[in-house]
């Protein structure tokens, strides 16, 4: 029985996992990079207005319209790879994304006709049936939070350091469990100015933590801090634009303002 998977806490870190997986095998020959096709076509198929909005667009047509409102004798079919598709995903659909391609993927590997299949209505139904967001979070690993790297990435940090070595001010820090001299960061910790408090692997996490005597723990952690302070405005500026690349992305292809993405095909 196949165990469970295991995805990164990163949407971003799993496309490209994801990637680099079917690579290698191209790579050691255990798939043709032919598969790369019925891979992308599923792909184009579970997420149709996004596929339109590209073929609309590669057509030099208003991505405001319809498929439907043009003869489709006068409109060149174009199929998005996977990462243009992606640059179309809106940040709440990464997820689902990621775990559509992930089974689209297995599908094809273990499909004796997945080039067959690739338009079958029936394989796209059985692929949608397979939308579980519930258990794909239940299985997510706590190795990246990709939002406070974006949001604080052009920051200023201090070196890292031991254990021993307190920080001066309260407040939270990034934190390595693996000593200061080849430190990971894998979380994020509140000093109070005497403890440390439970570490929690999302930032955000760490700023809503309720504190008490209860999340103090004993244990020490090697850290880090920014070197000058940060302004609510200028977090809040950074999120606004994270949140809001899908739309960025979306303009370049039109300069449309108003269009809005419809969620992933439910059949």
């Amino acid at each position: 029985m196949p165990q469970h998977p295991k995805y990164s806490i990163s949407p971003e870190k799993n496309l490209e996992d994801l990637n680099n997986l079917l690579w290698k095998l191209e790579t050691f020959g255990y798939i043709h990079e032919e598969l790369d096709q019925p891979i992308v076509e599923l792909m184009n198929h579970l997420y149709p207005q996004i596929r339109d909005i590209y073929t609309l667009s590669r057509n030099d047509l208003s991505i405001d319209s319809k498929i439907e409102d043009y003869d489709l004798d006068d409109i060149d079919p174009y199929l998005a790879n996977i990462s243009e598709l992606w640059d179309l995903i809106k940040m709440d659909q990464r997820e689902q994304f990621i775990q559509d391609y992930r089974n689209v993927i297995g599908f094809c590997v273990f499909s004796e006709n997945p080039h067959m299949n690739s338009d079958n209505p029936e394989v796209i139904k059985s692929l949608v049936k397979m939308r579980d967001l519930g258990y794909y979070r239940m299985h997510l690993l706590s190795d990246s939070d990709e939002e406070a790297n974006h949001l604080y990435k052009w920051f200023d940090r201090t070196v890292w350091f031991p254990e021993d070595v307190i920080p001066i001010r309260t407040g939270i820090y990034e934190i390595s469990s693996r000593g200061y001299k080849d430190p990971k960061l894998d979380g994020y910790a509140y000093w109070d100015g005497s403890k440390w408090h439970q570490k929690c692997s999302l930032l955000k996490a760490c700023i809503k933590q309720k504190r008490s005597k209860k999340t103090i723990q004993t244990s020490l952690f090697s850290w880090r801090g920014f070197l000058e302070p940060i302004s609510q405005i200028e977090v809040s500026d950074n999120l606004r634009t994270y949140q809001n690349q899908y739309q960025l992305r979306l303009n370049a292809l039109k300069g449309v303002n108003s269009y809005e993405l419809a969620e992933p095909v439910k059949i």
